[in-house]
């Protein structure tokens, strides 16, 4: 008897968004056919997702974090699920129905506008010597050839030596760059003693259609100090601590650290100034006031290998911050310290466990509902409770890195015997075995009837996908968030994937409100969750140039053009200047971070009120004279009439030279005195100078023609608007 085969194979696999923000939710849909027409209804296809990056302890999930295998029943050949991810990077997603499968790549970004540069501070070191030569890495995202860094002090940029990189692959991948910091030359001797701030700009891609820069504000500090002195000299600089890592460990200690800093070693110079030797320095390195064994320092004298050592005789139930002191002296120098504060962070042995969130916060009555539960200072073996009942199936991710971000994944335990009418909320305990230590209680909601238990994530905007958990979810059903009617992605008893609309009106402010869901057969009704629908006002950061010139009376300003940074800038957007309406052909709104304004108002196009300040004039007279006025920079995001202002913006400078006026004189006239001997002066009479009234009067020239005092003058003088007395005498 012949026999025949089906064919099976996926027809469809698509994911409503392939490269989302970090924490959104994407709408997973595949179709499958058996001999080329859709499978029958309640044929199961699986859906399962893998993480491809290179983060440690990724978090993500079909549906909801922890879950990676989906096995749906179709309907109409086709199922749908979810993907949220909290970590950035590439997640690899397989459909499978009988022998056919396909594949499917969705990769997560940052929410940082239109740009995957991102570069995570601080740099690895943040402080360095004003002499440079000195190794700082950037690492981040978006990180692609060629690049450039340059650093900026006082005004001036200085180009980093690159000496190597990696780039990202894909740009949502981590990469970095590792440059020589410059050497920084326009500085006087005395500038030099003290420290600088810098910005650092990191520009990658440069010349190709996928150019990005970052700019840092502040992003290193460049040490001053005493420079050594020339000529054949021994000589020792105090010593600084950049940074220490790894900058966690142990409490027992045995482990090899590296400390990056400056003037570990001594320096020896002949007569030419040439260094001939350089003499280890280092007296002593602590940790937390406990002694290290220094296993090397380095020939530049920038580095210290150290071994840890052991911090306690007892187990740490807490993370314990300590400083980092090296000590040095060479010959008459010395001896120094330095001190990093907080440098290094002990690890607790016998932490007490925290729950910091659980995903889903609710499910069925009956239990067997897949659970994650995040937190700090998880320890296996431990012990999860719902209520009076232990959980099922308990996996620990114990996170062994300073930031511990623990995971837990188990399964509900069946409630449905506990005499209770649903809903019924729980308290979820973490319990570490080993050490007896138990965590504060989480929440929990078991229950068969309408009710919504959470959300994820908790803000978002147009367009965004959100899962909401509950229960007693049944289609035919509507969502809505205030007034706004949500489209409905899937449904399923416990879970609604829905989005927002892409074309809901911008809000100027956060609205942040529940979710309604009713169910269109029954009427049922419930509202629950908590969410933010994010403001879509723009954020300015900066103008360059701030400082603009005043020229041809008035008439026209250097430069005219300026460069707007921020965030969130909408393609369709309006500047204004003051009270200045930028011409829309004179705007180009490069990306969500950057405009450019190719031509700004000048002050007679706008009728600047200038600001006024006191000047002498070179008769020596006191004066007053215009001088630098800031103005207002406005953005307005179209449509909706968002907007950001950054007052004093933009500096107008006014033309040079400029002019030194003298205020009006008065004249006065002089009291009647009385008589007096010869030789001898007259009684003091009163002199009276008002202006009616007519505002504030200052006096800045008080000059009387003719043998006459003031007793006790004092100018300017400030007179209100009903005058002044003063005493003067006739000699």
């Amino acid at each position: 008897m012949a026999t025949t085969t089906s064919s099976w194979g996926i027809s469809s696999f698509t994911a409503s968004d392939t490269e989302p923000f970090v924490g959104s939710v994407v709408a997973i849909s595949a179709s499958a056919t058996k001999d080329g027409a859709p499978v029958p209804d309640g044929t199961t296809i699986e859906i399962s997702v893998a993480y491809a990056g290179n983060e440690s302890n990724p978090q993500f999930g079909l549906g909801s974090i922890g879950t990676t295998v989906h096995r749906l029943a179709s309907t109409g050949g086709t199922v749908t699920t979810s993907l949220i991810a909290e970590t950035e990077g590439p997640y690899s997603l397989r459909a499978k129905v009988n022998t056919a499968t396909d594949n499917l790549t969705v990769t997560y970004i940052h929410r940082s506008g239109s740009t995957t540069l991102q570069v995570y501070q601080p740099l690895l070191p943040n402080i360095g010597s004003l002499n440079g030569g000195e190794e700082v890495r950037l690492n981040g995202k978006g990180f692609k050839s060629p690049a450039e860094v340059d650093f900026e002090v006082n005004g001036v940029t200085y180009p980093a030596i690159l000496i190597d990189g990696q780039e990202s692959e894909p740009l949502s991948a981590d990469g970095f760059v590792t440059v020589l910091t410059p050497y920084i030359s326009d500085l006087t001797d005395e500038q030099r003693l003290q420290d600088w701030s810098s910005a650092v700009t990191l520009r990658v891609g440069i010349g190709t259609a996928d150019q990005q820069n970052e700019m840092l504000p502040g992003a290193f500090t460049f040490l001053g100090g005493e420079p050594p002195p020339p000529g054949p000299e021994s000589y020792l600089g105090p010593p600084a601590i950049y940074l220490v890592t790894p900058d966690h460990g142990q409490s027992s200690g045995g482990e090899q650290v590296t400390i990056l800093g400056r003037n570990f070693r001594g320096t020896v110079t002949d007569a030419d100034g040439n260094i001939t030797d350089t003499p280890v320095a280092v007296d002593s390195v602590t940790f937390g006031g406990v002694d290290c064994v220094v296993l090397s320092v380095s020939a530049e004298g920038t580095q210290i290998v150290v071994q840890t050592p052991r911090y306690s005789n007892i187990p740490l139930d807490a993370d314990a911050a300590v400083d980092v002191v090296v000590s040095t002296s060479f010959e008459s120098f010395g001896p120094f310290t330095a001190t990093l504060t907080g440098g290094f962070v002990f690890l607790a042995d016998e932490p007490t466990p925290e729950i910091t969130a659980i995903s889903p916060t609710g499910g069925p009555i009956d239990g067997g509902e897949q659970v994650t539960i995040f937190g700090h200072g998880f320890q296996a073996p431990l012990q999860v409770t719902f209520g009076t009942l232990e959980a099922i199936g308990v996996e620990v991710n114990d996170d062994q890195g300073l930031a511990d971000q623990d995971t837990i994944i188990c399964v509900t335990p069946d409630y449905s015997q506990q005499d209770q009418e649903p809903p019924v909320a729980v308290d979820v305990v973490v319990r570490n075995i080993l050490t007896g230590k138990v965590s504060a209680a989480a929440t929990y909601t078991y229950g068969d009837n309408l009710y919504i238990s959470g959300n994820t994530p908790a803000e978002g905007g147009a367009g965004d996908n959100i899962i909401i958990y509950g229960s007693g979810f049944e289609a035919p059903l509507q969502v809505d968030f205030g007034a706004i009617r949500l489209d409905v992605l899937s449904v399923s008893g416990t879970e609604l994937l829905v989005r927002f609309p892409v074309d809901v009106p911008p809000s100027c402010s956060n609205v942040t409100a529940s979710f309604k869901v009713t169910l269109l057969e029954s009427g049922s009704e419930i509202e629950g969750g908590s969410f933010t629908f994010l403001a879509s006002n723009p954020q300015i950061f900066g103008v360059n140039p701030i400082f603009v010139q005043e020229e041809a009376g008035g008439d026209a300003v250097s430069p005219n053009q300026v460069t707007i940074t921020g965030d969130y800038f909408s393609p369709d957007l309006i500047v204004e200047v003051g009270d200045f309406r930028i011409s829309n052909v004179d705007i180009d709104v490069l990306n969500v971070n950057t405009i450019d304004v190719n031509r700004i108002p000048a002050p007679n196009e706008f009728g600047i009120t200038w600001d006024q300040g006191p000047c002498v004039t070179d008769l020596g007279l006191q004066g007053i004279q215009i001088q630098a006025t800031s103005v207002d920079v406005t953005v307005i995001n179209l449509p909706g009439n968002c907007s950001d202002t950054l007052a004093g913006g933009l500096v107008y400078e006014p033309e040079q030279p400029v002019e030194c006026e003298v205020a009006p004189a008065m004249a006065v006239i002089a009291p009647t005195f009385p008589g007096a001997d010869a030789g001898t002066c007259s009684a003091w009479q009163n002199l009276t100078i008002s202006n009616g009234g007519g505002g504030t009067l200052e006096i800045t020239l008080l000059t009387l023609q003719g043998p006459f005092e003031i007793q006790n003058p004092a100018l300017p003088l400030l007179i209100d608007p009903f005058g002044i007395n003063l005493d003067v005498q006739l000699r």
